[in-house]
Formats: structure tokens, C-alpha cells, sequence
């Protein structure tokens, strides 16, 4: 280990999650947050995994320069992350300590990308911006199905949060992602988002419709992988949360324009500061499909979205301070990590590649975690 793992925003209903997973694994751990006294219950509850308890202030530089002084890693959870998530990043990379964080905002993703690749890369660290649960699945399976399928053109993921319900910070970020510009990923470049809703057949036999969302995967997945041609990013939905949720999408789209992200900060401060933290656990499930020679799917699934978020950025804040990484800059897991093993050290989630989908000349291995390479039989 190169240093414990700091969590930043700990005080937070996901930060004190990722805490909790990084305890349990006996990471090392350092509790970051505006104030320490609230951190204190939860040092004392997690015992001597907690090596110690900073104070920072995400406009404060050198605060966070000594939050993140002899890391290994650097988690961060505070959100919105347009408002305040680059200044952490930077610092982190400023350090030269590998950082990830729950974004599922595709905006700052992509200024994550545009601001800090270069440095990273020069600094040597991996930067993994929206690795929480949804996208970072989503890469993460992409990782495990890319050696099924020869040469990938196109990946597809398909995200059924079933009955989630928000945390204040998720809310917070998703009234504030309103304002910002989204953008898809089809015929080899990026362009605006055709939110128009999709009916997919699984693996299964069972009909879906599902509904184009600006996922960050669409931000990472092509620049780590080249030859795709295409990544989407879907939400699946009954049919009229599905029309609705399309046509709410082309009616933001009309009217993006004339918004201020700055007018919708006070309006998602107001409205988080009414919800209560979840109470009951959201089963979830992702399929993902990777067409390339052949196609495969892989299919993941859970009980609980906000624990298996936890479990996954504590698992890559683990393997990053080990200095596990495989790839530096800004990155997806698909490719910064080795995807199977992540995806077989995550507690309550269970993942399959679907054995009897067969096209083209491969076929998908049985073993849900065999390595990429194994994982096409090459079969005619």
C-alpha cells in the first residue's frame, strides 16, 4: 500500500458508505471533510482502519494539498461536482495520487478529461471520474466482454435502478445537471444526444424500452477504446416514465440554452435540503452488449444501489493505492484496471456473462470473471 485511502466528504451518506467498505477490506483510510468533529462517531465506529481525521475546504488549495500529503488514493463523494469537484481532482493530481469519484454528472467528466489528462499523465497517476455504480459497471463490463467479441464497434448498457430513491447529494447534482450540456456517441464522434426511446430484446427473451441518458461512460469508453464506433448509455423505464422521460430530455434540450447553471444552485440546495437520506435499499440491474466480430452481453445485479456504489469506488481506491493501476491519465476501469478481478471483489453484486448468446464465431466464456482474453473460445 502507497498510502491510506482519503476519503473526501466523509460526513456524506455515499462518503460514509465508501468508508465503511474501505474498513472492512482493512484499507488504511483517512477521513477527510469540512469538519472533523462530525467525523469523529464514525473514525471511532470503523477503529483502527481510520488512521486519522483532516479538516478541508474545497476552495482551499492547500488544504487539500495536506489532506492529500503521503496517499495512496484519493475517493472523492462530494458533489455537485460541476461546483465543487475539480479543484479536488487537480489537487490530487497536483500530489501525484490516483483519484476516483461517484460523478454521474457526464459534464464534469468530460472537464475532467479536458483539464487533467495531460497533467496526469505527466504526474503519472490514474484519474477515473463517474466510476460510482452505474458507469463504472458499465466500463467495467465492457472491460471483461471486450476479448469476447474481436475487434469492438459498439457497446450498449441498459440500467434498471428499479425503485431508487436519491440521497440529498444525488439530487443536488441531478437538479443541477439540468443546465449543463450532454452529448452521445454515434458513427465515431461525439454529437447531441437522441433521447428517443429504444425497445431492446435481452438475452432473456424479455422486451425492454429504454431511453438514451448522458452517461459517463459515453465520455471515457471511446477515447480508451478506439475502435468503437458507438457507446450508449440507457435508463430502462415502463413505458410512460419512458415517453416521458424522452420527452422531458428534447424538452431540456430546447431550452439549455437559455439556462444558468448558477440559477439552479440555490433551487437543488433547497430541494436537497428537504429529502432524508434512503432508507430502504434499490435492487438494480445492468446488461451490458459489446458487438464487435461476435457479440456478447453481460448481466450485473444487486440489492442495494448505494452500497454497491460504495463497494465499487472502495475496491478501486484500494487496487489504486496499491499501485495496481494499468493506465495513466484521465480513464475508464475498462481499461485502467483489470476488470474482472474489480468486478469479483465487490460484495453484493452478481455477475454473469450470458453462456448461451452466441453470434458470429465466438462464444462467451462460462466463467462470469474470466480474463478478456479467455473469455472468446473462438468457436466457428
Amino acid at each position: 500500500m502507497n498510502g491510506p485511502v482519503v476519503v473526501v466528504g466523509a460526513t456524506g451518506h455515499t462518503g460514509g458508505l465508501v468508508a465503511r467498505a474501505l474498513a472492512a477490506r482493512g484499507t488504511p483510510t483517512r477521513l477527510a471533510g469540512r469538519r472533523p468533529e462530525a467525523l469523529a462517531p464514525l473514525a471511532d465506529a470503523l477503529g483502527p482502519a481510520v488512521v486519522d481525521v483532516v479538516r478541508v475546504e474545497v476552495d482551499d488549495v492547500r488544504s487539500l494539498h495536506a489532506a492529500f500529503e503521503g496517499a495512496g488514493a484519493v475517493v472523492n463523494t462530494v458533489g455537485p461536482f460541476l461546483r465543487l469537484g475539480l479543484p479536488i481532482a487537480a489537487a490530487a493530481v497536483d500530489r501525484g495520487v490516483p483519484y476516483v469519484d461517484c460523478t454521474a454528472e457526464q459534464a464534469f467528466v468530460r472537464r475532467v478529461w479536458e483539464a487533467l489528462d495531460l497533467p496526469a499523465q505527466r504526474t503519472g497517476v490514474s484519474v477515473l471520474p463517474g466510476h460510482g455504480a452505474d458507469w463504472g459497471l458499465a466500463c467495467l463490463a465492457v472491460g471483461v466482454l471486450s476479448g469476447a467479441v474481436g475487434h469492438l464497434r459498439r457497446v450498449d448498457s441498459y440500467h434498471d435502478l428499479g425503485g431508487f430513491t436519491p440521497s440529498a447529494g444525488t439530487a443536488r447534482s441531478m437538479l443541477e445537471m439540468v443546465g449543463e450540456p450532454v452529448v452521445g456517441f454515434a458513427d465515431g464522434a461525439w454529437g447531441d444526444l437522441d433521447p428517443r426511446v429504444r425497445r431492446v430484446s435481452l438475452p432473456t427473451g424479455t422486451g425492454i424500452l429504454a431511453v438514451p441518458f448522458a452517461g459517463g461512460d459515453v465520455a471515457l469508453l471511446p477515447r480508451d477504446l478506439p475502435s468503437l464506433r458507438h457507446v450508449g448509455s440507457h435508463l430502462v423505464l415502463s413505458g410512460a416514465e419512458a415517453w416521458g422521460v424522452s420527452l422531458g430530455q428534447r424538452l431540456l434540450s430546447a431550452a439549455r440554452p437559455l439556462l444558468r447553471p448558477t440559477w439552479l444552485h440555490p433551487v437543488a440546495d433547497a430541494v436537497a435540503a428537504r429529502l432524508p437520506e434512503p432508507a430502504q435499499p434499490a435492487p438494480w440491474s445492468l446488461w451490458t452488449r459489446a458487438d464487435g466480430d461476435a457479440t456478447a452481453w453481460m448481466l450485473l445485479e444487486g440489492d442495494d444501489t448505494y452500497a454497491v456504489s460504495a463497494e465499487l469506488l472502495a475496491e478501486i481506491g484500494t487496487r489504486l493505492a496499491r499501485g495496481e493501476a494499468m493506465a495513466t491519465g484521465v480513464r475508464s476501469a475498462a481499461v485502467a484496471l483489470p476488470a474482472a478481478e474489480v468486478l469479483d471483489g465487490l460484495a453484493g453484486v452478481r455477475a454473469r456473462v450470458v453462456p448461451e448468446w452466441r453470434v458470429g464465431r465466438a462464444t462467451v466464456s462460462r466463467d462470469p470473471c474470466a480474463s478478456p482474453g479467455a473469455a472468446g473460445s473462438g468457436t466457428p
